[in-house]
This record gives C-alpha cells, structure tokens and sequence, in this order.
C-alpha cells in the first residue's frame, strides 16, 4: 500500500529536513547566538528538542523553530576564600569579570580568576555560552630580604602547598661578609634545597663573618670559625 502524503510546512527551512513524511532535526544545539532554541511546536503539540529525532506525521503539520532569550548564570566559588558573591544571570554574550569580594585565606593573596581553566583578571570579558562557575585562585608570595646586603631579587609567586626550590644569593654581600645560606622560618637552608610554601613567605639572605686568632708572639695555630652575622659568640680557650 502507498503510504499517505501529508503536507510538511517549514518555517524555517535550516531547522529541519523531510523525507517523505519522517521529519528529521537538525543539530540545531549549535545554533546560538544572541537567541538560541528552546524547543519545537509539532503538530500543535510543543515537543522538547531532546525529544524530537526523527517524527512521522499523519496530518499536514507544520515545524516551527520557538526561540527563547539566552540566559547565563554565572557563579562564584570562594575556591577556599570565605564570604560570598551573588550569581548573576546574564543575556549578553559577553560578561566583564568583576572585582573580587572573597576574603582570601590566611596568609594568601588573590591572583586571579579561573575560568574554565583559563587565568582572568577582573575587567576581562569573557565569552558566555552557558552557565558557568568562575572560582577565585590564590597564590602565595615568595619574597626575598637582603637582611643587611645590597641588590635586590624579585619575589616569586607559587599556589599553596607547592614545592619550591631555593634560588641561589642574588644579593650583595655587606663589607668583608659572606653569603652563609637563607633562613626560612627561623630554619637554615641552602640554595637548591626544596621547601614547601603554604603562605605567603620571606626568604632572608645570612651572612657569615670569619673569626681568625693571632697568637700574638705565641707558637701553634687556631683554626679560624665561621660566625653567623648577628649571632653571639663565646670566645674559645687559647689553643
């Protein structure tokens, strides 16, 4: 038996295609613009996209495109911060990222915000094709003091809980002094050694001064020692 020919009407023939009576949906997910699609009335019956692959009709039907205003939100993720800031529902296809109003965790400072795995600065505008998270990232500061000497060497930035290897001395030795290590926390360290950075961090340069004995018209030797500059030292029993 010859199947029935029903009349198809198209109302916007880039949405769809027809076969004989089988209507065939694009993938019209793409579709968006400053509009984007909602769903599709059929047969005066409103049928979600989701729903509507591949439809056989049995009266002359016709498939109109319904188009809805494209609506992000966009919400914030303290990211380990605290306090809040609200969500925003956005129409633009455009959003310029705001200030940050999170209260950064101790010892840490805001870098930046994360935005599918891209690095943002507040007044960067950002392509919105759906709803989005933006979390805000943290950072740590290492810094450096010369503690006496001269020069200066650049702080380095790190996230927290990263390991970080000490750089060696940029800065200039005071008078006849020599460079002994860095104290991290109150504890010695030497260049190259790897260190963890949970905070923001002060890295301070220690020097070091040579104690030398003369015996004054005496005989034998005494094997000078090298003191931390700042440091008390107990004078030795003549050797």
């Amino acid at each position: 038996t010859t199947p029935a020919a029903y009349r198809i009407t198209r109302s916007n023939p880039i949405l769809t295609t027809v076969s004989g009576n089988i209507i065939c949906c694009k993938n019209i997910h793409l579709l968006k613009v400053s509009f984007s699609i909602c769903v599709i009335a059929f047969d005066k019956v409103t049928v979600f996209m989701a729903e509507l692959q591949n439809a056989a009709v049995s009266i002359d039907v016709t498939v109109s495109a319904i188009w809805k205003k494209e609506i992000s939100e966009v919400s914030f993720n303290a990211n380990g911060g605290s306090g809040s800031m609200e969500s925003v529902n956005v129409t633009a296809k455009e959003y310029m990222l705001p200030e940050n109003s999170f209260i950064e965790p101790e010892g840490l400072f805001f870098y930046g915000w994360e935005v599918e795995g891209e690095v943002k600065q507040p007044g960067d505008a950002i392509k919105l094709r759906k709803d989005i998270i933006i979390s805000a990232i943290w950072k740590a500061r290492v810094s450096f003091d010369a503690n006496g000497g001269t020069g200066e060497m650049s702080p380095e930035i790190v996230s927290a809980g990263e390991k970080y290897t000490l750089p060696d001395n940029g800065f200039i030795m005071p008078g006849e002094f020599g460079f002994y290590g860095w104290e991290v926390n109150g504890v010695q360290k030497q260049p190259g050694e790897v260190i963890e950075i949970m905070k923001n961090t002060t890295v301070s340069a220690i020097w070091s001064v040579m104690v030398s004995f003369s015996a004054n018209g005496g005989t034998g030797e005494m094997s000078p020692e090298i003191v931390i500059v700042g440091k008390k030292y107990t004078l030795p029993d003549n050797g």
